[in-house]
């Protein structure tokens, strides 16, 4: 090699910067530098060039920075502490970048929002079919609001009506009663006197059904006019 003058680092340079511009200076090719450093020349032209990502690692990067700077007569250790402080500068940007244009760092948090998504897709499911299944197989729900469980009245005319939830039809003592879109119905029966039970089902959709009873005095009244003498 040619000999030279060994020369200071400037330190308003990277690097690579100063390590070929003092090959340069020295008139070495870096061909010739590959040949006695045993570096391959595409390592000496990222070291210069700040290529720093195009070396196989931190550790070699490093190495061959100090035995660039030593076969160049310069400061291996000083030369070392620059390439860190310059790496200090350049590695949030670059870790920036990866998380921005490496599809491999989103993929486990992919990953984990598909199977949350299938996960909640699953029980939305589950509880839908528990709903569905309560709602359509289950017993229907049926409550009558009039008449009461025992009553007594004297007029002939009985109301009766109420409200079922899951149901297809209701019937009043076998007979088909009118429904309403919201569950509820309403029928008006005509009783003679005496004792009557009344037999409410609600018919489920999937075949079971709900039965309620309701017992209805309607007692006789008395005729106008008469005058009953508890006297006697």
């Amino acid at each position: 090699m040619n000999s030279f003058v060994s020369k200071q680092i400037i330190s308003t340079q990277t690097i690579g910067e100063q390590l070929g511009k003092v090959r340069e200076g020295a008139g070495l090719s870096l061909d010739s530098l590959s040949k006695f450093l045993r570096i391959k020349r595409v390592y000496l032209e990222a070291i210069e060039s700040g290529s720093y990502a195009e070396l196989p690692g931190e550790i070699y990067c490093l190495e061959f920075i100090k035995r660039y700077a030593t076969a160049l007569r310069m400061d291996p250790e000083k030369a070392s502490r620059l390439y860190r402080a310059e790496r200090k500068t350049i590695q949030p940007h670059e870790q920036a970048w990866r998380l921005f244009t490496n599809p491999r760092v989103a993929r486990p948090n992919a990953r984990w929002i598909g199977r949350i998504a299938a996960f909640s897709v699953v029980l939305a499911f589950s509880w839908y079919a528990v709903l569905f299944g309560k709602s359509v197989l289950g017993s229907p729900n049926l409550e009558v609001a009039s008449p009461t469980e025992y009553s007594e009245t004297q007029n002939s005319k009985v109301v009766i009506s109420g409200t079922a939830r899951g149901t297809r039809s209701i019937l009043l003592n076998g007979e088909s009663v009118p429904m309403e879109q919201d569950g509820s119905f309403l029928e008006t029966l005509s009783l003679a006197p005496g004792y009557h039970v009344l037999r409410i089902t609600a018919l489920g959709r999937a075949g079971k059904e709900n039965t309620v009873y309701r017992a209805v005095l309607v007692q006789r009244r008395a005729p106008k006019g008469l005058v009953v003498n508890n006297n006697l």
